[in-house]
Order: C-alpha cells, then sequence, then structure tokens
C-alpha cells in the first residue's frame, strides 16, 4: 500500500487582518442595531402590530431582524469600506497629477534658464516646497482607518499662508482653520513665536519627528508638547506666528533657525 499526504499550505493570518475583520464586524454591528432598533421596518412592524392586534410569528420576526437587516448591515458595511477605498484612490490620483505638473513646470523653469545662459542656476523653490509640506503631511497618515487631525491658525498677515497649508493637508487630514476677521488676534497668537511656526503635538503622535523634519525643509519650526485643555489627543495645531516663518538659511534645517 502506497501511503501519500497532502500538504496543505499555511495560510499567515497577521495583526493588520485580524484589525481589518474587527473594524468590519464593528461597521456591521453598528448598521445591523441601526436597522433593528429604530429603522423605518421596526417602526412599521410596531404600528401594524398594534393595529391589528396580532404579533407575528417568530419564523417572521427571525426572516426579518435576523436575515434581512443582516444582508442589509453587511451591504452598508462594505459600502463604506468601498468608498473609503474610492476617495484614497482619488486622492492618490490627484496627488500623482500635482505632483507630475510640479515636475513638469521644474523641467521647463530649467530648460528656459539654461537657453538664456550656461552660467544661470534654476532653484525652483515653490516645487521644493510643495513637495517637501505634502509629505510633512503626509507622514501623519495613520495605518488605520482614522483621519488625522490638523488645526492651522495664523494672523491676519499670515492668513494666505494658511489658505495654501490647508489645502495641501486636506489630502491627507481633516483640517480646521477657525478665523474671525472680526476679532483680534490676540487669542491667536497668545504663545505664538516671531518669525516662526510652533507646533503642538502630543508624544503619542507616530512619525511626529518625520513631520517636523519635512515641514523644517520649508520654514523655521519648534515643537512643543502642550496643548489646549480638552484638544483631542491626535490633534496637531500648527500655529504661524507673526512676521516671516519661511526657512532664512537654506544651509541649514528650519529646526536650527
Amino acid at each position: 500500500m502506497i501511503g501519500w499526504c497532502l500538504k496543505v499550505p499555511k495560510v499567515e493570518v497577521n495583526a493588520v487582518f485580524w484589525s481589518d475583520l474587527l473594524a468590519f464586524l464593528l461597521s456591521f454591528l453598528s448598521h445591523w442595531q441601526s436597522y433593528a432598533t429604530g429603522g423605518a421596518v421596526t417602526g412599521l412592524i410596531g404600528v401594524i402590530e398594534r393595529l391589528s392586534g396580532k404579533q407575528l410569528s417568530k419564523q417572521v420576526y427571525s426572516m426579518i431582524f435576523v436575515v434581512s437587516f443582516s444582508l442589509a448591515a453587511f451591504f452598508m458595511a462594505w459600502r463604506d469600506e468601498h468608498r473609503r477605498a474610492n476617495a484614497l484612490d482619488r486622492a492618490n490620483i490627484e496627488m500623482t497629477t500635482k505632483h507630475e505638473a510640479l515636475r513638469q513646470r521644474l523641467e521647463e523653469s530649467k530648460n528656459q534658464n539654461t537657453q538664456e545662459s550656461i552660467f544661470a542656476i534654476s532653484i525652483d523653490n515653490q516645487y521644493a516646497s510643495i513637495s517637501n509640506t505634502v509629505q510633512a503631511f503626509e507622514t501623519l497618515t495613520p495605518q488605520n482607518s482614522k483621519t488625522c487631525w490638523v488645526r492651522i491658525t495664523a494672523p491676519r498677515e499670515n492668513r494666505r499662508i494658511v489658505e495654501v497649508l490647508s489645502h495641501l493637508a486636506s489630502t491627507f487630514c481633516r483640517v480646521d482653520t477657525p478665523y474671525d476677521p472680526t476679532q483680534p488676534d490676540d487669542e491667536i497668537l497668545r504663545g505664538a513665536l516671531k518669525d516662526a511656526i510652533l507646533v503642538h503635538m502630543k508624544k503619542t503622535i507616530p512619525d511626529r519627528g518625520s513631520f517636523i523634519t519635512a515641514l523644517g525643509n520649508v520654514f523655521s519650526v519648534r515643537r512643543t508638547y502642550d496643548l489646549p485643555s480638552k484638544s483631542p489627543a491626535d490633534l496637531v495645531w500648527i500655529q504661524i506666528g507673526p512676521g516671516n516663518p519661511w526657512r532664512k538659511d537654506p544651509t541649514k534645517p528650519g529646526t536650527e533657525q
């Protein structure tokens, strides 16, 4: 008798799989609970039973609350993930398009300056600044479905910088730019540094060093672990001070200026 055995390949299930599965199940249960406790179908069943004076059988209840609601909750949980994935794909395509456009502008600028003089040196500070700033905000993107949270404030003289930073950060994070033109700048400037940016962030923020380093390639940056009371733990507050917050010496990082 010839013995034989079938080797079944081992499937490695890592922590990411279980984390994704748990997130999906929580979303599924949340949708199922909303249907079972407060949905239109549940309310309609209650009205019918009250008006008719009769209760539905256990089999009908099982079909409605277990089977039908489970299928609906499963679809809604899948749709949430599907929409989130599509949003990330669109964001990646948008960032790739922006980077390609900036690269083409850099090449055109270099070619134009080279044609004008063989000794011309072309430095596209705008391209470098945008690339470094985008890279900074990209480091704040966590490895889960939770969205990073950024707040950007500045006095009136530097509101233009807030607009640019908020546009770049919105690709990766939720962005708040509180501003009331009728109010003085005292609250915004409280604790701010002249000619610099002060970044408020907790020590628990992942890759906080990479964020500061990348932002320091564009601005004069300082950081503090202090945040206003009752602030979310994952909040990153970019407090732009008065004056010129840009990096002064191109030979040194902005964290040392």
